[in-house]
């Protein structure tokens, strides 16, 4: 990240100078966005496929990612899964957690961990713990912010 460049009455090329401020400005607040393939047994809900099971989009620091997952496999009650594996440009200094809903009545943790990983945790109705059967829903949006 380049320093923006102090601008003053009559300083010298000042225009060129704020041209370049803007486009320093730009290029940090840049936009992007893509699919991230889940890990097994997560697939997206929709197509039953790995492919693109996980969507973000980056905006500067803040990234955003969401979905509709699945398993192809019943993932049992009290484990972890990872659903997938995070791009290092996307992944928190700190673990990042949020509780999520599914079908029915149960809630779900999701976490984008510090490693690069997208888990789920703790499935479950109420004070219980769920296994989390194949084909149940399990959609999420999760943002927080990244050191560029």
């Amino acid at each position: 990240m380049t320093a923006l460049t102090k601008i003053f009455v009559g300083m010298e090329k000042g225009v060129e100078a704020i041209m370049s401020n803007f486009t320093e400005l730009d290029g940090r607040t840049a936009v992007t966005s893509g699919v991230i393939d889940s890990t097994s047994p997560f697939v997206d809900y929709s197509t039953k496929k790995a492919t693109g099971a996980v969507h973000y989009t980056k905006v500067g620091p803040i990234v955003e990612l969401s979905g509709v997952v699945t398993t192809s496999t019943t993932l049992t009650a009290g484990s972890t899964g990872t659903i997938c594996t995070l791009p290092a440009n996307l992944i928190p200094k700190i673990g990042k957690n949020a509780v999520m809903s599914g079908s029915y009545e149960n809630h779900w943790l999701l976490s984008a961990t510090s490693d690069g990983k997208l888990t789920m945790d703790r499935h479950g109705a109420g004070a219980k713990t769920l296994d989390f059967a194949s084909g149940a829903w399990a959609p999420f949006t999760l943002t927080y912010s990244v050191d560029d």
